[in-house]
């Protein structure tokens, strides 16, 4: 007995929907050869600047948490750093993928805006698009905000760059399986549209968090060393020397 239209079109969605879903999980396309990292991170991006008192830090308090975020973040390489400078602090977190390592989405999730707030951080302002000046110097747009706990205040500026380019990045978390494949596929479209089938290039997100106002730093020269030490990375407006 021949198939009703309407059931053959219903089957023709589902296989679309399931070849949709695999790309979505696994981004196969259009491979890159890597452009930033030449080197280690730890090495790639300067550990000792001047007038800066530097110490390596972990992403996470007990081996049990570090394996967590590994196992959510599935980054290539890290770096975790407080520097101090007098009675200004300064963290660096920087976190790289090679091409094609996690999709866009997955590389994205690790924001003060989800990590932070799910453990116990309140976002008291929020800015995008916010460029940090150096100088003469301005970096790429960044998402910058101030966060408290316990009495505790933070500002924070970060970058998710994918080829050099800032990426936009949602807030909803990485589940696995069916459900969370079904959660991703607006994105996975949304990164189609932007980015064509160029869907595994590499990835970095850089965060940095001090105690004192970003708007404050920008005009620290001691804090405009310590910037500089991104540049490899692609921080900075790419017309600019």
């Amino acid at each position: 007995m021949k198939r009703s239209l309407p059931r053959v079109l219903t089957l023709v969605a589902a296989a679309v929907l399931l070849v949709a879903m695999g790309l979505a999980c696994v981004p196969l396309f259009a491979f890159k050869r890597p452009q930033l990292m030449h080197a280690p991170l730890d090495l790639l991006v300067t550990a000792d600047v001047a007038g800066w008192q530097m110490r390596r830090l972990e992403i996470a308090d007990s081996e049990e948490m570090r394996s967590r975020v590994m196992s959510i973040l599935r980054y290539d390489d890290v770096i975790f750093r407080n520097y101090r400078h007098g009675a200004t602090e300064v963290q660096i977190y920087v976190a790289y993928w090679k091409p094609g390592s996690v999709p866009y989405g997955q590389a994205g999730v690790h924001t003060p805006d989800t990590c932070w707030v799910v453990n116990g951080w309140t976002a008291e302002e929020r800015r995008h698009a916010q460029s940090l000046t150096v100088g003469q110097r301005a970096t790429k747009p960044a998402e910058t905000g101030r966060y408290s706990m316990r009495g505790q205040k933070l500002e924070v500026a970060f970058w998710h760059l994918v080829g050099g380019r800032v990426h936009g990045y949602e807030q909803k978390g990485w589940r696995d399986g069916v459900a969370g494949v079904r959660e991703r596929l607006p994105h996975f479209f949304q990164d189609l549209r932007r980015y064509g089938l160029n869907l595994a290039q590499e990835q970095v997100f850089i965060r940095i968090s001090s105690n004192v106002p970003m708007e404050t730093l920008q005009h620290d020269p001691a804090f405009g060393r310590l910037l500089e030490t991104l540049r490899p990375l692609g921080v900075f407006e790419s017309n600019q020397g």
